[in-house]
């Protein structure tokens, strides 16, 4: 039986014995790639085998970039963000937040 794209692409990944890639990029470059990277993993439709991988790398990249504290804590509030911190759902009327 004939594999889908999918299920061919998953294997292809799985048993590459391609390179390790290697990216250079700042701390501040990596550390905003992992915020959204924790966004998009708390949505509860992001489930499966991609998901894991991804908090993996996650886990490896905050033990070189947020080992110490405060970076630590603030790694840890992206995946329980505190409530509170924004217009409730369905408040379209809210004020835009003054920057300074």
């Amino acid at each position: 039986m004939a594999r889908s794209l999918l299920e061919e692409f998953a294997h292809r990944l799985a048993t590459t014995e391609e390179p390790l890639l290697s990216v250079q990029r700042d701390v501040t470059r990596w550390w905003c790639l992992m915020s959204q990277w924790q966004l998009a993993l708390r949505h509860p439709g992001n489930t499966g085998e991609g998901a894991e991988v991804t908090r993996g790398v996650l886990e490896e990249l905050a033990e070189a970039i947020a080992a110490e504290e405060p970076l630590k804590t603030l790694y840890a509030l992206g995946w329980d963000p505190p409530t509170g911190a924004g217009p409730a759902a369905g408040e379209d009327d809210a004020e835009e937040p003054a920057y300074v």
